[in-house]
């Protein structure tokens, strides 16, 4: 569900951004659909996260301690 701050409303999908807006014009309009579901599929996550992530996937599937 959207916010709204002072009657704006808050994007809640990437595609309706404005940088996913920008990234949605490098494509031809028959290609414009399926890049947003693209876009709108991805998760994102900040770097510390992926690294702790991926860390606990290593130690527990290969026994091996990352930095």
């Amino acid at each position: 569900m959207a916010m709204r701050m002072r009657g704006e409303r808050v994007p809640t999908r990437p595609s309706e951004t404005r940088q996913g807006i920008e990234w949605l014009t490098n494509f031809a309009p028959g290609d414009t659909a399926a890049a947003q579901l693209l876009l709108n599929s991805l998760h994102v996550v900040s770097e510390t996260t992926f690294r702790q992530e991926l860390s606990e996937q290593l130690r527990s599937t290969t026994g091996i301690t990352a930095p």
